[in-house]
């Protein structure tokens, strides 16, 4: 019993001494997505995002997605797009365009869970001579679980 006891002493002393907290900024993103069935095949999407930070008091940057979608068959998906995002005054390049290029596979397991699997390749760039600041591969793999009303996605 006296190890207890000692253990819990020294567990809230040293829980007084002052310690460096982390960063407790928190940010966030509102964004809306609006799609146009154009055939049984192609959609046009338009997504705006607005993304804050310092506790939501700061707007950090404005983003708008526009992109079409071809799905060739049922579980394959193929997409191109266009992002303009325009950056708070406090970076150099205020302004960044990127495009970008995806094929999504999706694969229902059982009546409530879907498997995802997505590569994409981009281009982001800050003025329209095309001059290169990142071109970025990347895997994508995430479940989405559904109950009835879709509640969002959890990554993996």
């Amino acid at each position: 019993m006296k190890v207890f006891q000692i253990t819990l002493m020294a567990f809230f002393l040293l829980a007084a001494i002052p310690s460096a907290a982390q960063n407790t900024d928190i940010g966030g993103w509102l964004s809306y997505s609006l799609q146009h069935k154009l055939t049984k095949k192609w959609m046009l999407e338009i997504s705006p995002e607005l993304r804050f930070n310092q506790d939501f008091s700061q707007l950090d940057r404005v983003v708008t997605d526009l992109s079409v979608e071809y799905k060739p068959i049922k579980p394959l998906e193929i997409t191109g797009g266009y992002r303009l995002a325009l950056r708070n005054q406090t970076y150099n390049d205020r302004i960044r365009h990127r495009l970008f290029a995806d094929v999504k596979w999706s694969q229902k397991l059982h009546k409530r869970v879907e498997l995802f699997y997505r590569i994409r390749y981009q281009n982001r760039f800050s003025d329209f001579n095309f001059q290169t600041e990142e071109n970025r591969n990347s895997n994508f793999l995430s479940h989405n679980i559904v109950t009835g009303k879709q509640i969002g996605r959890a990554h993996v």
